[in-house]
């Protein structure tokens, strides 16, 4: 469970860098 957690926090972290990038670009 606790793996699974992990990788979804990362997935959001992933998906927070996405949306900053974009906002530069």
């Amino acid at each position: 469970m606790i793996v699974v957690f992990k990788k979804d926090a990362d997935i959001k972290e992933i998906e927070l860098l996405k949306k900053s990038l974009a906002k530069k670009g």
